[in-house]
């Protein structure tokens, strides 16, 4: 089922927590929602000092940077960005500083009615 899978997906990011020791800061494009939010809590389990959260939904965003306030060594922020827009995609990263020491890249975009299996 959904639930099984996810729950697996958040078991296998558990290395993340021997990354903390070198690296303060990550940045998680998509990370509102599913495997972006699991890997967002997983950075803050391994108490990461900041999470920037990237997405589309500005709601989602909220709800998982808000769902990371039991985390007291854990900062999150969040920016709402339309990845089909360059200036959208430009904004938040320009304005980081210092730059974060990881990237997850999260999210994408499917141009046009495709094949699933031939992307």
């Amino acid at each position: 089922t959904t639930i099984e899978h996810l729950t697996l997906i958040s078991v296998s990011t558990r290395p993340f927590q021997d990354w903390t020791q070198r690296y303060k800061s990550v940045i998680i494009t998509g990370g509102g929602y599913r495997i972006g939010a699991l890997i967002t809590q997983s950075f803050a389990e391994a108490n990461i000092s900041s999470i920037i959260l990237i997405g589309r939904t500005e709601s989602k965003l909220q709800a998982t940077a808000q769902s990371l306030s039991t985390f007291p060594h854990t900062k999150a922020t969040h920016h709402k960005v339309d990845i089909t827009s360059r200036t959208d995609v430009d904004a938040p990263f320009n304005s980081l500083t210092p730059s974060p020491d990881i990237l997850i890249n999260n999210a994408g975009i499917i141009i046009g009615p495709v094949n699933f299996i031939d992307t």
